[in-house]
């Protein structure tokens, strides 16, 4: 199993607390929305995108989400340039 193999295993089988660490370890972050209830960042980690929102209703996390990139695409277009 290769590192990035690795990393996408634990991000999709893991607890929230695991999947953070790993995002602060070896992601970088692309992209923050604040809107009224929440925010959301989105890293790149390896070769993949990771969506992670926090409510400020409860105070923490409640996702963290790998998307691929035409989600990424289709759900941020409005705040996102895509360079060819």
């Amino acid at each position: 199993m290769t590192k990035e193999e690795l990393v996408q295993e634990l991000l999709i089988n893991t607890d929230l607390d695991t999947k953070l660490n790993i995002l602060l370890e070896s992601g970088v972050e692309i992209l923050t929305l604040k809107k009224f209830d929440r925010f959301i960042k989105i890293y790149l980690v390896n070769n993949f995108y990771v969506e992670l929102i926090y409510k400020y209703e409860i105070n923490r996390i409640t996702h963290i989400n790998l998307i691929d990139t035409q989600d990424l695409i289709e759900k941020y277009q409005d705040y996102i340039k895509i360079v060819l």
